[in-house]
C-alpha cells in the first residue's frame, strides 16, 4: 500500500509531536497502541480536503489524566518549544494537543481512550513513513454517526462523500446503527442545512476548486445518503459450506457477502453484521454461531434470518425460531437485481 500522506494543516503539528506522543504513551501504558481515525485518515485517502486535528484512539480505562501529571513535565516542556499546549476534557477522557488559538488556524492531535463502534476492520499502514495502525473507512464513519444529531459540517460533509467514493463501508456504518437514529439525524440535517453551509466556508478547507458552490447543499445531500444507506432487506443464510448475507439498501443497491466458516467472527464484526443484528431475533451471536455450526455440517441450503420492511423478521436458531422452522430447511427465494459491492458478478442468493 502506498503511504498515507495526511492533509494540513494537521499533518505538521503530527510530524512534530508523534515522537513525543508515543513516548508518553508508552511511559503510560508500556506495549500500548493507539490507533489512528478520524476526517483526517479519510481526507488522507480521498484526497478531497484539509484537516485540522489528528485522532488517536487508545484502549478505552487508559489513564490519560496522568499525562497532566509532574512525571509527564518533559512532555509539557517539548510542547511549549512547539508552540503547542496539553489540555485534558475528563469528561471524555480525552488529551489534547493544541496549537493556535483562532479556530481557522488552530491545529490539534487528539488522544480518545475509547473502543472503535466497530471492533474490527483496522490494518497497519504505512502513515507518513512510518507503520501504523488506522481505522477503516467503516469503522470512522461509525464513529462519526455517534455525534451525527449534532451535525458538525466535516462529519456531514465526509458522509456525502463516502456516498459517492466508499458507499459500502457508509451503509456498514449506517447499519450498525439502530435506523431510528439515523433517521433523526438525518432530519437534523437538513432542518440544520443553512447553518451547516454557513459553517461550510468557515470549517471546510482544501476543497478542490468549485466545490465552495456545493456548501448549501451539504446538510440535504449527507441526510439522503445516510436514507439510502439504510438496508431495507437483509437476509442471512448458508449455501453449503459458506455463509451468505443478502441486503438491499434504500437507495435499491443490492450487496451480496459470503464469508467461510472460520473467518466468521472476524468479518461479521468488521462488516457491521454483528452491530446491525445486535437486538434483532436472538441477536447476533446465536445467529453467527448456528450459521457456523450450519456451514460445517454441510446441510445445504438455509435461510436463518430475513428481515424486510414489510414482513415479520423471520429467523431460526438449533432451538428456537420466528416464523422459520427449527426442523426443515427454507431455501430463500431470489433478491432481484445484480450482485454488487461485496462481491461483484456473482449469482444471487437460492438461483
Amino acid at each position: 500500500m502506498d503511504d498515507l500522506r495526511l492533509p494540513n494543516p494537521a499533518r505538521e503539528l503530527w510530524l512534530e509531536t508523534r515522537d513525543v506522543v508515543r513516548r508518553a504513551l508508552e511511559q503510560l501504558q508500556p506495549g500500548i497502541e493507539y490507533r489512528i481515525g478520524g476526517g483526517t485518515v479519510l481526507a488522507a485517502g480521498w484526497k478531497n480536503r484539509g484537516s485540522f486535528d489528528v485522532d488517536l484512539q487508545v484502549p478505552r480505562g487508559t489513564k490519560l489524566a496522568e499525562l497532566q501529571g509532574a512525571a509527564y513535565g518533559w512532555l509539557h516542556a517539548e510542547l511549549e518549544r512547539l508552540g503547542a499546549k496539553p489540555g485534558y476534557r475528563p469528561r471524555l477522557n480525552l488529551f489534547t494537543i493544541t496549537r493556535a488559538e483562532e479556530e481557522r488556524d488552530r491545529q490539534e492531535v487528539q488522544v480518545w481512550a475509547h473502543e472503535p463502534e466497530i471492533g474490527r476492520g483496522h490494518t497497519r499502514v504505512p502513515v507518513e513513513g512510518r507503520e501504523e495502525t488506522v481505522l477503516s473507512t467503516a469503522q470512522i464513519l461509525a464513529g462519526k454517526l455517534k455525534r451525527a444529531t449534532r451535525h458538525p459540517v466535516r462529519d456531514v460533509y465526509d458522509v456525502d462523500k463516502a456516498a459517492e467514493i466508499e458507499p459500502v463501508s457508509l451503509e456498514i456504518a449506517v447499519n450498525t446503527v439502530p435506523h431510528d437514529v439515523v433517521g433523526e439525524a438525518a432530519l437534523t440535517w437538513i432542518v440544520s442545512y443553512g447553518r451547516i453551509g454557513s459553517e461550510a466556508h468557515q470549517r471546510l478547507v482544501g476543497l478542490a476548486p468549485g466545490e465552495e458552490r456545493r456548501y448549501s447543499e451539504i446538510g440535504k445531500r449527507g441526510a439522503k445518503a445516510l436514507l439510502e444507506a439504510r438496508y431495507a432487506h437483509l437476509r442471512l443464510g448458508i449455501e453449503d459450506d459458506r455463509i451468505v448475507v443478502e441486503a438491499v439498501t434504500q437507495g435499491g443497491t443490492p450487496r451480496r457477502l459470503t464469508i467461510a466458516a472460520g473467518e466468521a467472527e472476524e468479518q461479521f464484526e468488521a462488516k457491521g453484521i454483528n452491530g446491525h443484528l445486535r437486538d434483532k431475533g436472538p441477536g447476533a451471536r446465536a445467529l453467527r454461531e448456528y450459521a457456523v455450526a450450519l456451514c460445517r455440517k454441510r446441510t445445504g441450503d438455509v435461510l436463518v434470518f430475513e428481515e424486510t420492511e414489510d414482513k415479520e423478521t423471520r429467523w431460526r436458531t438449533a432451538s428456537s425460531g420466528r416464523n422459520l422452522t427449527i426442523i426443515a430447511p427454507h431455501r430463500p427465494g431470489r433478491i432481484k437485481g445484480p450482485a454488487g459491492g461485496w462481491e461483484r458478478g456473482r449469482p444471487a442468493w437460492g438461483r
